[in-house]
């Protein structure tokens, strides 16, 4: 698995792009899970990093909830 930067600045807080959360590997050894990991650095560099495991819901995504939906039948005129 590897890691990809999505931000790197001075603020504390940052908006991650829904397209790179799509593309996102899911780990699901326990429960379904986007992986975070989040480093500081200072002067020194780089200092321990912290993962943060975001949990998905189980339910489907609307475009699976379409794909599974049953179709009626065309009407026969």
């Amino acid at each position: 698995m590897t890691f990809m930067r999505v931000y790197i600045g001075h603020e504390s807080q940052c908006v991650v792009p829904s397209a790179t959360l799509m593309g996102a590997h899911l780990d699901t050894t326990t429960k379904p899970a986007v992986l975070f990991r989040i480093a500081a650095r200072n002067e020194k560099g780089y200092g321990p990093a912290t993962q943060v495991r975001w949990l998905q819901d189980n339910l489907p995504t609307a475009q699976q909830a379409n794909q599974a939906a049953p179709r009626k039948p065309p009407l026969a005129l």
